[in-house]
């Protein structure tokens, strides 16, 4: 019902989105921005009812270019790579997840908590990820993490093959002064998003998805979290 709520808005059929959205206790709002675009807001009518996400879909023009954090209130400052990266990439949906990932536990014993949205195949977030994705559409997918011993930014498309703009992107946080790798199926394993759900639909539909983990120093650093998303931006072009 949401899902097709959220659907109903991105094609600009709105009385039929409220009130498929209502259903649920979402609601539909307009955002006017004179500096970044108009965009419609999908939320929760009620906060922490249903902890399903907020979803922001720019009004047109916008570009082939999909904007996730699955993790805000656990990986510090992935919100904020997130907006940036919906304005800066002319993105046309930011979906940002409403639930601590470990809200219903932590892993065990080969269980996921569905509060996970980068492990949980039956949420929403996935839904939406599923219904307003091509094959055409670049995602990416905003992380945190801490490792000692690993680069400052490891990218990924979930797979031992990534595509090339992984590794062109990472040339470009290189010479941003960020150590970048790139996980090819061996290397930096812990941050693999080998069981990512959003990344197994986009690869299996032939299309890109960039997972992006960062370091707490570059998430806590204003200038390098704008550093970036620029590299992203400018290998999109």
């Amino acid at each position: 019902m949401a899902a097709e709520g959220i659907v109903a808005a991105r094609a600009g059929r709105l009385d039929e989105a409220v009130s498929l959205l209502a259903r649920v206790d979402y609601e539909l709002l307009k955002l006017r921005d004179p500096v970044h675009g108009d965009f419609h807001i999908v939320r929760e009518t009620a906060a922490y009812k249903r902890c399903w996400g907020s979803y922001y879909l720019r009004l047109p023009p916008y570009r082939d270019v999909v904007v996730e954090v699955p993790h805000p209130r656990h990986d510090r400052y992935t919100p904020d790579f997130g907006v940036e990266a919906l304005h800066r990439c002319q993105a046309s949906l930011l979906l940002l997840a409403g639930t601590h990932r470990y809200a219903n536990g932590r892993p065990r014993d080969g269980w996921e908590p569905p509060s996970d949205m980068a492990r949980n195949p039956r949420s929403l977030f996935q839904a939406v990820h599923e219904r307003l994705t091509t094959a055409s559409t670049d995602v990416l997918q905003y992380h945190g993490f801490v490792e000692d011993h690993y680069p400052d930014v490891v990218l990924s498309n979930g797979s031992a093959r990534p595509h090339a703009q992984l590794h062109r992107i990472a040339q470009r946080m290189r010479a941003a002064g960020v150590r970048t790798e790139v996980f090819d199926g061996s290397n930096w394993p812990s941050v693999g998003a080998t069981k990512n759900p959003q990344a197994r639909y986009t690869r299996r539909i032939g299309g890109r998805f960039y997972h992006m983990e960062h370091q707490p120093r570059v998430r806590d650093d204003v200038r390098l979290r704008s550093a970036m998303v620029e590299a992203v931006a400018a290998e999109l072009g």
